[in-house]
């Protein structure tokens, strides 16, 4: 009887340990899983706007709203808008500037947004950002600096996490 008692007990002590090693196993990955989503939700955001910013014509306030030496979380600019094929118009010899964009951190949804402020259609870029800022460097006065705190909020599961990420991107036109 004594020993079917022992047995008894290193089993249940073995199971124990054995449930207690499944669970670290499960928050550790998730933690890994929520990490990496992170990361695609930064890169999503920057694929977006470095397509679009490498567009703006930095020297003219007219189609960017953040000036040199600056920072906000919001940012409104013009990229040039193709017309018959040419971004260029002959007749007036100018550049053909498109509709108002602007990039900005909806803080009760915690997404960014680009919206097209004339048709006023909002898109979502990304979801789970803590914050967002642009800022123009003094020097140069084409660059314009990008940072993004991603995070997702403690589970029964998971601790919080955070992720940042900084990108530079050079306004050409």
């Amino acid at each position: 009887m004594i020993e079917l008692m022992i047995s008894a007990g290193i089993v249940t002590i073995l199971i124990f340990g054995l449930f207690q090693t499944m669970d670290v196993g499960q928050k550790l990955l998730s933690t890994g899983d929520v990490s990496g989503d992170l990361r695609q939700e930064i890169i999503k955001v920057f694929t977006a706007m470095d397509r679009e910013f490498k567009e703006i014509r930095p020297t003219t306030s007219s189609q960017l709203s953040l000036g040199v030496g600056t920072s906000n979380s919001t940012i409104t600019f013009k990229i040039p808008q193709v017309v018959n094929g040419t971004i260029y118009n002959f007749t007036t010899g100018n550049v053909t500037w498109g509709d108002d964009i602007r990039y900005t951190r909806d803080s009760s949804n915690r997404q960014i947004t680009r919206t097209d402020v004339n048709t006023n259609v909002t898109t979502i870029i990304a979801n789970n950002i803590n914050s967002l800022t642009f800022t123009r460097p003094a020097t140069p006065a084409d660059i314009l600096q990008i940072d993004i705190t991603a995070g997702k909020n403690a589970t029964a599961m998971r601790a919080a996490q955070n992720d940042t990420g900084q990108i530079f991107i050079r306004m050409r036109n």
